[in-house]
């Protein structure tokens, strides 16, 4: 937070935020109105700062402009998933547009972003190019932000998960149905081997996590689209996985 020139005062007003939206959910879920009171009971915060809060005004009842950036990342990565494939499982060249064109696909994909726009984007991030005769060629599947803000709204929504994770996986009536929480490290690498493992859990972690993506891409293609248990379009299911060395941070 101070590398990212966060201060203090700003860190509380997100925790208390997020302590807010949390208790709603908790109550609601209970069945009950998520009150001013109730949710002041639960949280410790007072009574009044809820309802300020809830409210989106500071206390001179100006309103708070709490406005976030379309998140571009997460539609950008579905549009490179979710790309055609040829022989091979090799990423189809693409007309801008048309039928079966890269507007289609960011269409059915990107959540209202415009297809230039996306190109755009997806361009700086080296995921995609145009070539010589403008149609669109996709680069590589993995979409990885480049700079210091977009990596940022990524590690945070990871770290959301996992603790969604551990959430599940310490509460006792979910014993018998654990998601996966699973780590892999070694005590007193050398700096050759340490870095040995960086570059292969990298290239490999990307690998994986594409085979799962076509495996599960596989199977949603064949579901039924009338099954009422598909009806769920606010469903986030998926795996993370990242490298930590703990000399980096020293």
């Amino acid at each position: 937070m101070l590398r990212q020139n966060m201060t203090a005062a700003e860190a509380v007003l997100r925790i208390k935020q997020a302590f807010i939206k949390a208790a709603e959910t908790e109550i609601k879920q209970n069945n009950a109105s998520p009150t001013n009171a109730r949710i002041a009971i639960i949280t410790g915060l007072d009574r009044n700062e809820v309802s300020r809060m809830r409210r989106g005004v500071d206390r001179s009842g100006n309103p708070v402009d709490e406005n976030h950036q379309i998140n571009t990342l997460n539609r950008a990565a579905k549009v490179t998933t979710n790309w055609p494939t040829g022989d091979n499982n090799k990423p189809l060249i693409l007309p801008f547009s048309g039928s079966n064109s890269f507007s289609e696909l960011v269409r059915k994909h990107s959540g209202g972003i415009p297809a230039p726009s996306m190109l755009e984007e997806l361009e700086r991030n080296g995921a995609a190019s145009r070539t010589t005769n403008g149609d669109v060629a996709l680069l590589r599947r993995t979409f990885i932000p480049q700079n210091a803000i977009d990596k940022l709204e990524v590690a945070s929504r990871q770290l959301e998960r996992l603790l969604h994770t551990i959430d599940h996986n310490t509460d006792i009536h979910q014993k018998d149905s654990g998601f996966l929480q699973a780590e892999l490290h070694f005590k007193q690498l050398s700096n050759r081997s340490a870095q040995a493992f960086a570059e292969f859990s990298k290239s490999e972690g990307h690998a994986i996590l594409q085979k799962w993506a076509q495996e599960i891409e596989a199977k949603r293609q064949n579901e039924n689209p009338s099954d009422p248990n598909l009806n769920n379009k606010q469903r986030c299911t998926g795996v993370g996985i990242y490298f930590f060395d703990d000399n980096f941070n020293q």
